[in-house]
């Protein structure tokens, strides 16, 4: 009786391995889905105001500044698109343990506790789960 039990064991080891291989790879597949997403959109907003300056015939210096700060965005979001490139490759040759997978895992979970403007992201009423602890919630 203790065999099939030990055998159980081992079976449901092996299933448990395969289903976090496989939602690694899923969670990785969507942020470099993400990554893509958002690297498309600033690179669009940054034509479009190159675009602007252009047929405008104007170089302001606000202008300048705004497109220094959409290249700056560009950059950021190339590096998180690569960072998830990295990982992904990394689980795919079973590297889970990879130090890039736990960076870009931990860089997604960071953003899950913000809104999209940035604030932490606190409970609509106490005692609501997935959300950041606030001290006017803790009370």
């Amino acid at each position: 009786m203790k065999k099939g039990h030990d055998s159980m064991q081992v079976d449901g080891n092996a299933f448990d391995e395969r289903a976090r291989k496989i939602l690694l790879q899923r969670i990785l597949k969507i942020e470099l889905e993400e990554a893509q997403s958002k690297l498309a959109g600033v690179e669009q907003q940054l034509a479009l105001h190159r675009n602007s300056n252009n047929n405008s015939g104007n170089s302001s210096r606000e202008g300048e500044k705004e497109s220094e700060l959409l290249q700056v965005e560009v950059a950021k979001h190339q590096k998180r698109l690569q960072d998830a490139q990295d990982a992904l490759e990394a689980a795919l040759r079973n590297q889970n343990e990879a130090s890039i997978i736990i960076s870009v895992l931990r860089n997604i979970f960071n953003r899950s506790q913000l809104t999209v403007d940035g604030k932490k992201n606190t409970a609509p009423y106490k005692g609501a789960y997935g959300y950041a602890a606030s001290s006017a919630i803790r009370g």
